[in-house]
């Protein structure tokens, strides 16, 4: 049965593409069988699925991952029941905790605007809560009539997803799997069994289909089916999201799915078939064609060392969140991996890198923790990126003794974590001075407030310490509540609040992955509050979506390639490589790996590295400066280090850039 939805708009995307990613949400799900469940997701990904799983999330993991990630499957599996005659519907995430979809309709209908395509809803009261989801423009959705039983449900699914996934339309394979089940109906005793699957459909969203399997996926792509027909196990959930060994890789599989190249495949088929010169000789071909990937370059690095003795240290990176962060970071590590091995390698040994993608998940960044100690021959960590990953995985490396260096986290959080943990960015405290000093004595304002992701360790750690900073030289801080994480946020209505309370400017601190927040506050501003920002700002998303929006914004910087005169090497080589500048994430993750390398020259073990970086005399002269480290992991710098860089256009162009201001 279809049923066409009335408040319809003709959807901007609608096609599937590879691989098809699919979040899979578990409510409360109490009398509800999950055994049946991990054979139909192994099938899945072999078909070219990517899950994610979510169990009983909570509404701020929710709402991040609908809002903030792109999807193309989404299955929800639980209880869910409606108010006032399917005006209102609710899911329940867990046991006494519901949420309305009327409180995920932003979230749900920015889903719709990154490509939502289809809802999956396995519930009670189907009917009104797919009414509940047309009505945030979701193209299709499936779902059940009435409250069913599970193997009804669990029969529906296989033979709905074994079609679809098979290339059958969305229409014929619903078509077909109600159509099995009315062949099942007096054999198994489902009385109506086939009359509870539906369509609730979009009539101008074209029809949907899923394709077959391929590695060449651009980076915009990936984008989302809601909601599901059967429930999924715990245990298929830590198997396939936690442990995850496809989420690491040596070049025997590829992580970044922007702008494949055939090459690169061809490339990865040899590196697994340990046939390392022609691995070799596509990724060198691969980066003819695309000189900008970070990822080709290190698979080309690591298949030029084969299987020779090397030192091996493992990159993770947000991929699967932050595609633009992850390779800025990748960027420095390959830079350093290539110079080092050109020079010689290690005591004459070779460097050979692994990539892990966390995507900024502190569960993740656990979990791949969990792996890399497992390995012997993974000797320190370059990682993790977010300050929430990092902080979680911490423990992990030094309770087991594993080298991490973060190249970009700035908790204090982090500080005297453990023996083995250390970073490359200077503490909170001496950006926050540089900032308040820039903010009073040269843009002259007074009077402040601050737009932050107040759940993120090390922003909400930046937003206090500026706070203090500003208000201690004297000056006023306007107590606007504006957290990017706040489901009820709107950024026309947060800038008109902060105005009216009397501030002249406006600090944006946003989480890693809430970029597209706060360029959103910097384009409802039109220029009523000086707008000042965070070191997370500094990355080419914001100029990218900002464009005049941002222009103007003055933000601080661990590091800029104007900054220091013997920058220039670096500087030089990363433009040959990438074919454009790095900015302060680049340049610390080359620092990192240089760091790394520098104790591996009188280290043959994790302990004796931890020992060469912890010892007072340790210091090497890197692209952002003299690095050496305090006894809490912290790296010494001096007063005074941070910098201010401000977005201004490019001459002739239509673009912007970061351009270092006098100090």
């Amino acid at each position: 049965m279809r049923i066409v939805s009335l408040a319809f708009k003709k959807p901007a995307k609608i096609a599937l593409r590879n691989p098809v990613k699919i979040l899979v949400i578990f409510g409360n799900s109490e009398n509800i069988d999950l055994k049946p469940d991990e054979e139909l997701l192994a099938k899945l990904e072999k078909r070219g699925a990517r899950i994610t799983p979510l169990t009983q999330p909570t509404r701020r993991e929710l709402r991040y991952r609908l809002s903030e990630q792109r999807w193309d499957l989404l299955f929800f599996a639980g209880h869910s029941y409606s108010e006032k005659e399917g005006e209102s519907g609710f899911i329940q995430l867990k046991e006494g905790d519901s949420i309305s979809l009327k409180e995920l309709e932003s979230d749900l209908s920015q889903a719709v605007r990154n490509g939502l395509k289809l809802a999956i809803f396995n519930s009670c009261d189907g009917l009104e809560i797919a009414r509940n989801l047309a009505n945030f423009r979701i193209p299709y959705v499936v779902f059940m009539r009435e409250p069913v039983p599970d193997r009804v449900a669990q029969r529906f699914l296989e033979y709905f997803l074994f079609r679809f996934s098979s290339g059958e339309s969305l229409d014929l394979s619903v078509r077909y799997a109600r159509q099995r089940l009315q062949d099942e109906e007096r054999e198994h005793q489902l009385p109506c069994a086939s009359w509870l699957p539906a369509i609730y459909q979009n009539p101008t969203a074209p029809t949907l289909r899923w394709l077959a399997p391929t590695p060449r996926i651009p980076v915009g792509v990936a984008i989302a089916l809601l909601v599901s027909i059967i429930p999924l196990s715990v245990i298929i959930y830590k198997r396939i999201y936690l442990s995850i060994p496809h989420r690491i890789s040596m070049g025997e599989e590829i992580l970044v799915r922007e702008n494949v190249t055939s090459e690169k495949k061809k490339g990865v088929k040899a590196f697994e078939e340990k046939d390392f010169a022609r691995a070799a000789s596509e990724f060198k071909a691969s980066l003819q064609k695309q000189r900008n990937d970070p990822e080709t370059l290190i698979y080309l690095n690591n298949a030029r060392n084969g299987d020779k003795s090397s030192y091996r240290i493992v990159v993770s990176v947000p991929i699967g969140s932050n595609l633009d962060v992850a390779q800025e970071i990748l960027r420095g590590v390959a830079q350093a991996q290539n110079e080092i091995d050109r020079k010689g390698g290690i005591n004459g040994k070779p460097l050979q890198v692994a990539i892990a993608n966390d995507e900024n998940n502190p569960d993740l960044a656990k979990q791949l923790a969990s792996t890399f100690i497992e390995d012997p021959q993974f000797l320190a960590v370059v990682g993790h990126n977010a300050s929430d990953a990092s902080v979680a995985a911490a423990p992990v490396y030094d309770r087991s003794g594993l080298v991490m260096i973060s190249p970009t986290s700035f908790s204090d959080k982090l500080s005297s974590s453990g023996d083995y943990i250390f970073r490359m960015v200077p503490t909170i405290r001496f950006l926050t001075d540089t900032l308040s000093d820039y903010i009073i004595h040269t843009a002259h304002k007074t009077k402040i407030a601050v737009c932050s992701s107040r759940a993120a360790v090390d922003n909400e750690s930046f937003r206090n310490q500026f706070i203090n900073s500003f208000q201690a030289k004297g000056k006023q801080y306007i107590n606007v509540k504006c957290d990017f994480d706040d489901p009820q946020y709107n950024p026309e209505e947060k800038i008109l609040e902060i105005v009216s309370s009397g501030a002249d400017s406006l600090l944006l601190a946003p989480h890693v992955d809430r970029i597209g927040k706060a360029v959103e506050m910097a384009r409802a501003n039109q220029g009523r509050l000086t707008l000042f920002g965070s070191p997370t700002l500094y990355t080419y998303k914001t100029l990218k979506e900002g464009q005049q929006a941002v222009n103007g914004i003055a933000l601080v910087a661990p590091w800029h390639p104007d900054a220091l005169p013997y920058n220039a090497p670096f500087r030089k080589q990363a433009r040959q490589l990438w074919g454009g500048e790095v900015n302060w994430r680049s340049a610390q993750a080359y620092d990192a790996t240089m760091t790394i390398t520098a104790a591996l020259q009188q280290s043959q073990t994790r302990e004796e590295l931890k020992n060469a970086l912890k010892d007072r005399t340790f210091s090497v002269e890197g692209v952002t400066g003299t690095i050496r480290f305090l006894p809490s992991g912290d790296r010494q710098f001096i007063p005074g280090s941070g910098l201010i860089a401000k977005v201004k256009p490019l001459p002739k162009t239509l673009g912007y850039q970061f351009v270092l201001l006098p100090r």
